[in-house]
């Protein structure tokens, strides 16, 4: 596979959100040298604001056997905490009886309620460590003891 020239690597690199600005004195919109160092910048700034999420596998696993929409919310919720917001009620909560700085994301939908607990680790990453369906008013004990056994697991 031949390396691409900077022309080629240019012209796969356009934005389809950035206007072109075409007619502006001492610039040529088809420079693609230009167009390159336009991509790099935005892709640099792109990925410093974000941090990771991290995920328990069977917190994963739990969270692709939920329906569709419901996997969605979850997905808004969790890269809205990677760009740094905070989230409030009703979508989140905090959860101090399993530990210090975590909370739960909470989504309803027609086929009922779900959950998933998460600490934010402000300078590494957003680390889910536990998901499951709720069919009770109050969180059963259970899913406490095995939220906090998945943190411990999680972070050392």
């Amino acid at each position: 596979m031949a390396a691409r020239t900077q022309k080629e690597s240019a012209r796969t690199c356009r934005l389809p959100s950035a206007p072109r600005r075409a007619g502006r004195v001492g610039e040529d919109a088809d420079d693609p040298v230009a167009a390159a160092a336009a991509c790099q910048r935005v892709s640099i700034m792109r990925h410093s604001f974000h941090v990771l999420a991290l995920f328990h596998p069977a917190a994963r696993e739990a969270l692709r056997a939920f329906p569709g929409d419901v996997r969605r919310a979850f997905g808004k919720a969790i890269f809205s905490l990677q760009i740094g917001r905070t989230l409030a009620m009703p979508l989140s909560r905090p959860m101090p009886a399993i530990g210090a700085g975590v909370s739960e994301i909470r989504v309803h939908d027609a086929s009922g309620a779900y959950r998933a607990f998460y600490v934010v680790r402000t300078t590494q990453a957003v680390v889910v460590f536990h998901v499951f369906a709720k069919k009770t008013a109050t969180t059963p004990q259970r899913e406490i003891r095995l939220g906090k056994c998945r943190l411990k697991e999680m972070l050392p």
